[in-house]
């Protein structure tokens, strides 16, 4: 990954915003590809809502329903560790990664920054319909509260991309060798799928998660909100939010120049300063539930 450090703008964890920033309002699996994908594989409770949080889904956003869910992995030494039941509220997810385009309308409006840094699909007209990439952490978070959303956390990107736990990849347990239906990825060789970003709305359905969201790995990786540890905080099991303060961010899932297999699987943690505008990490958005207008 190519990382350079730049003068960040000031962070703080940005709330959903009012329901009056939603733009139209859609049932369950609103997006354009996606009806046939949704999947009904968690259990839990409402989180105190009163009112059915799938039937008032956005366009182009999954409902996941109130879950617990194994978080972590014994596959590497201490940073998923330890293995722990997380417990969620109803959330609701961007089916696809942030576009170029849509990050210049928050930068057009005045409540975004533009990104800065090489190889950077804002600065190419011809790659406006790919991942928004050079992208920092708080201008991931302002992005987010231009659409009235938020980052995820990083134990709800982690129960969207696997579901229960079980999985290594979003899509099982396959080994992402040549598999392009299922990530844009590709090996130092050049074995993969591309020479570079594609439209963050390409069909490869194969490769979705559980909920039916899209490139959750390979591609770009994504922010969360959390601050990295090495590890998590095994008293932390309800709507986990991560540490309070550190020195870096948590990014999730992989990225199109991820060399191996594993670096591309649903619990492996990387992590970033927040002021790094790396071309290979970008934008996926969440949003609490708010009852339709």
């Amino acid at each position: 990954m190519s990382a350079v450090r730049t003068q960040g703008l000031p962070h703080s964890l940005l709330p959903a915003l009012a329901a009056t920033l939603m733009l139209s309002l859609a049932g369950c699996g609103g997006s354009d590809a996606d009806d046939s994908s949704t999947a009904d594989s968690t259990t839990g409770d409402d989180g105190g809502f009163d009112f059915d949080v799938c039937a008032a889904l956005p366009d182009n956003m999954k409902c996941v329903e109130g879950t617990t869910f194994t978080m972590g992995s014994d596959l590497y030494p201490t940073e998923t560790l330890p293995l722990r039941e997380v417990t969620l509220d109803p959330y609701w997810i961007d089916t696809f990664e942030t576009s170029a385009d849509e990050y210049r309308e928050c930068v057009t409006a005045g409540d975004c920054s533009a990104p800065t840094g090489t190889d950077c699909t804002y600065d190419d007209p011809d790659r406006g319909s790919h991942p928004a990439n050079c992208i920092m952490h708080d201008q991931a978070d302002a992005y987010c509260a231009f659409r009235g959303k938020r980052l995820l956390t990083e134990a709800e990107w982690e129960n969207a991309a696997g579901a229960d736990g079980s999985r290594l990849y979003p899509w099982g347990d396959e080994a992402p060798t040549q598999m392009c239906m299922k990530v844009i990825w590709r090996t130092d060789a050049g074995v993969g799928c591309g020479a570079g970003t594609q439209p963050v709305t390409i069909n490869i359905v194969a490769g979705e998660s559980p909920y039916g969201v899209r490139n959750m790995a390979g591609h770009v990786r994504e922010w969360v909100a959390d601050w990295y540890a090495d590890g998590y905080d095994a008293a932390e099991t309800t709507n986990p939010v991560g540490p309070a303060e550190g020195e870096l961010r948590v990014i999730r899932g992989g990225s199109l120049g991820s060399n191996t297999g594993e670096q591309l699987r649903v619990n492996k943690r990387e992590r970033l300063y927040p002021d790094s505008n790396s071309n290979s990490v970008g934008i996926r958005c969440a949003q609490t539930p708010v009852p339709p207008m």
